[in-house]
């Protein structure tokens, strides 16, 4: 559907447009009684690349007014990209960038729901109105899970996408593998407030990585209604988590439930330290440091000392990084 040739190479679906400017000039894609888009196969089908670029999904032609698909507006089930469980080159790609993103806001459910291997999330508008500046909320931005068919680890990368203005999660891993890079997660396009009204990012029973040490890669968290990014496990897939948060500038969340930047339990509460750090759960149940001062010199120069209580005989790494409280 739609006009997606020059891309080239394309063997799997291919939803949308890239020859004309702006965003949103692929497909208006809104109004169904179940998804606006379903792309699932049972058992996984062998696809080399697909592509969904430059549409509206959720709202009308004019990019602000809510017309909900009833359930998600991407919907990707059950759906690998393998071939007797090789990965094939290609991947599924939603959106891709400036002039390849995607507006997906105003749905009932998700924004995103997948279960996919070598998804791609890119550039796209999620729980906003076209330009970027007004809530047009789905329920969760982003929803991706594993299971599903093939037993096969689902991953993703979720990069550059403007995600806010969500009616709970702006991003939830659940039983998956993710990396999440250079998003706005809680503000608009201009970086003022546009909150989830949850949790910015959940990772319940997954492995993430939410930003990195170059530049570029760090996700801005800001001013979401509940914790910037909670850890937890998951009694439905039963696995714990662990995720590597690094390079992030993380602030001003709680901004209508009281929380903290960061949360390693269920609880929203300081999960607090022990000697030895000998407990499990998400993340391990990491000790925090405890930093005792912190000076600047004239050259501008900061120094930081504190200690860390954790396991013996383990080098533990720790950055400094942006978090500001509520």
């Amino acid at each position: 559907i739609g006009s997606l040739g020059p891309l080239g190479g394309i063997a799997g679906p291919a939803i949308g447009d890239s020859l004309s400017l702006g965003p949103g000039r692929g497909n208006v894609i809104s109004g169904n009684t179940q998804f606006g888009i379903d792309i699932s196969a049972n058992p996984p089908a062998n696809v080399s690349a697909g592509v969904i670029a430059r549409n509206i999904i959720g709202l009308g032609s004019d990019g602000t007014t809510p017309i909900p698909n009833s359930f998600s507006g991407i919907s990707i089930r059950d759906f690998s990209i393998s071939d007797g469980g090789a990965p094939l080159l290609g991947v599924i790609t939603i959106g891709g960038g400036l002039f390849l993103r995607n507006v997906i806001s105003g749905n009932t459910q998700n924004g995103i729901l997948a279960s996919a291997v070598g998804l791609e999330i890119r550039g796209n508008k999620i729980g906003t109105d076209e330009p970027g500046n007004v809530a047009r909320p789905n329920q969760i931005g982003i929803n991706l899970f594993g299971g599903g068919a093939g037993n096969l680890a689902r991953t993703a990368t979720v990069d550059d996408n403007l995600i806010c203005g969500n009616s709970t999660i702006g991003v939830r891993l659940a039983a998956t593998t993710a990396t999440l890079t250079n998003n706005r997660i809680g503000i608009n396009q201009f970086f003022f407030p546009l909150p989830n009204n949850g949790f910015g990012v959940l990772v319940a029973s997954s492995s993430a990585t939410i930003g990195g040490t170059t530049f570029g890669t760090g996700n801005t968290i800001h001013s979401n209604g509940n914790t910037g990014v909670q850890v937890e496990n998951s009694s439905l897939f039963g696995t714990s988590s662990q995720a590597q948060i690094i390079g992030n500038s993380i602030a001003r969340n709680g901004s209508l439930t009281p929380a903290l930047g960061i949360n390693l339990n269920v609880a929203d509460q300081v999960t607090a330290n022990d000697s030895g750090d000998p407990d499990i759960g998400p993340n391990l149940l990491q000790n925090f440091p405890v930093i005792t001062s912190a000076t600047f010199d004239l050259a501008g120069d900061v120094t930081v000392n504190g200690t860390l209580n954790s396991t013996a005989s383990t080098i533990t790494q720790r950055r400094l990084t942006s978090i500001i409280g509520v």
